[in-house]
Formats: structure tokens, sequence, C-alpha cells
């Protein structure tokens, strides 16, 4: 495992892969590979993956102007394992990487048009006795004052995000209920065999942060953004949604009963990719630790999103 850690390290650090980062980066470029090397520490999931697959998510995130840095929580840089079957038993059979926003990201690419004011999400308590009207869309809170930080305990009913255009405040308000139908339905969190959400999946540990995050992505998809940041909430949207049949248009459940195993921060939306059924020959050759040649800038040319923002190597 160390070994996977290792290698990536020195791939990075290679003269010629630092000189490739300035020629892309600019004056950002060492600090690009240093923030590299600071989210590889202890992190040997994400090693495994291999340093094409890692410099790939970060530079959507460099090109975004988005910090990977986990205290900042605009982008994560998020490896998960691939399972297949091999002999009838459920067995990792590789390690991919996706580039997940923060909803402090998602706040920060809308807010760099120079149009939106401030963005925030914010918890509503039963305390903050809310009335939704769903047919026009308003909402009445009559006890804003409360604050669950210094006032009695009061259970979560539902949460509201807004932000401000021009002026004008917009705002998107789901209950609770509707937050757990949203996770029924769409994200890989839910387990269906089970019927609750998934106890290590970030919604599992983090519920609150990621309600806010789904109703401010479903607020800002109208917001005034660049196209570069509308793709990126667009993928970001798709990382957290099972697939849905074209015929049917019913979703398609996963086939292993085992639960996803997820490394993820606590405010990032979790992916979890189902591989076909592999022989045991393919099996044996998945790598278990990173590759030792050097990195090749072309190894996804038809990631069409790096070619828009002029990283094609």
């Amino acid at each position: 495992m160390a070994n996977a850690i290792t290698t990536v390290q020195k791939q990075l650090n290679d003269p010629k892969v630092v000189k490739k980062f300035e020629e892309i980066l600019d004056d950002q470029g060492p600090s690009f590979v240093a923030g590299l090397s600071t989210l590889l520490n202890n992190n040997e999931l994400l090693a495994k993956a291999g340093t094409n697959q890692i410099v790939t998510a970060a530079l959507k995130a460099a090109a975004l102007d988005l910090s990977l840095l986990p205290d900042l929580g605009e982008a994560y840089v998020i490896p998960y394992e691939k399972r297949g079957k091999v002999n009838g038993e459920w067995q990792t059979v590789g390690v991919d990487v996706n580039l997940q926003l923060g909803y402090r990201g998602l706040i920060k690419l809308v807010q760099n048009t120079g149009r939106v004011g401030k963005v925030a999400g914010v918890t509503i308590y039963e305390a903050n006795k809310v009335k939704y009207n769903r047919i026009y869309g308003e909402l009445t809170i009559g006890n804003p004052e409360y604050d669950p930080d210094v006032d009695e305990p009061s259970e979560v009913v539902g949460y509201l995000a807004y932000y401000y255009l021009d002026g004008n405040r917009i705002e998107d308000y789901w209950s609770k209920a509707k937050v757990m139908k949203h996770v029924q339905k769409f994200s890989q969190a839910w387990d269906n065999r089970k019927q609750e959400i998934r106890p290590k999946s970030a919604w599992g540990t983090s519920f609150d942060a990621m309600a806010i995050k789904t109703v401010i992505k479903d607020l800002l998809k109208y917001a005034p953004k660049s196209q570069q940041a509308a793709k990126a909430i667009s993928d970001d949207d798709r990382a957290d949604r099972r697939d849905v049949t074209p015929d049917t248009q019913s979703v398609v459940e996963q086939s292993n009963d085992e639960p996803p195993i997820l490394n993820v921060p606590e405010e990032a939306v979790e992916s979890v990719e189902q591989v076909p059924s592999q022989s045991p020959e393919t099996a044996s050759n998945v790598q278990s630790e990173a590759p030792d040649d050097v990195i090749d800038f072309n190894d996804n040319p038809t990631d069409e999103f790096l070619k828009s923002l002029g990283y094609e190597g």
C-alpha cells in the first residue's frame, strides 16, 4: 500500500511533470503539486487509482479555480472501489476517481459571475414554525429567531437555500421528507435491500450537510454561471444518481448485496460504480499498485472538458 503512495508522489515530483504543470497552470503549478501530495498522504486507496486519474480529476478543479484542500470544502478528489464477481464472489477489481463538488464550491462557481451575491443553505427546525405553500413556492417562517445552539432542542423538518441575484433574493425549500425521497430515488447511498441509508456513506455520516448541498444544487440550476461551471455541476449531479433505463424510466438496482466501500469526506457526494462480472484471468491482471510509468497527459483524449480548457498536453 505504502508503495502506491510513494510511486505516485515520485511521479508528481518528477521535474518533467512539474514543468508540465507550470505550462498548464502558470505560477500555480508548484502549489498544485503540493496540494496533490497533501491529498495523497495517508490515502492509500486514492494512490492505488494511479497518477493519471488523480491528475485528471484535480486539473478539472484547478480549471474551475476550486481548492482541493478539505478544510475549504470546495471540491474533493474521491476514490472509490469497483467491485465485480470473480468465481461467484464479489471482489475489488479496480479503483476509480471522481471530482466531487462541495457546496462551498458550488457557491463559488456562481459567485464568480459577479451577478450573484450571498449564497447560503440552512437547516430548518420544527421550532422555526415553517409553512410552505408548494403551489406558489412561498415560504413563511413564524419563528426565525430560533437558535438550535442556545435554545431547546428541536427536530429538523427541512432545508432552505437562497441566493441574491441583482439584489433580489431567490430561495428554495425542501422538506426533510422530500430530501429522503430524493435519496431513495437517486442516490447510491440508499440500500434498497435494507431500505435504509448506508451508514458509511456521506448521507449516512453527514445527512444535513448533504441535504443542504442538494437543495443548493437544485436552486443554482438556473443561476447565472459559466458554461464550464454548468458542466461541472451537471457532472456532479450525475455522479450521485443511479442509471435509469430509457424504455421504462425505472431505476436499475445494484445486484451487489454488499455495501459499497467508500472513502469520502463528510460533505462530499459519494459515487459507487458496479462493474460487470469478470473472469479470474481479468481479475488477476488488475493492478493493486500505481503504475511505474511517467504521466501521460494524453491518457484520456476523449475528455472533452479538459480539451475545451486547452489541457491537451
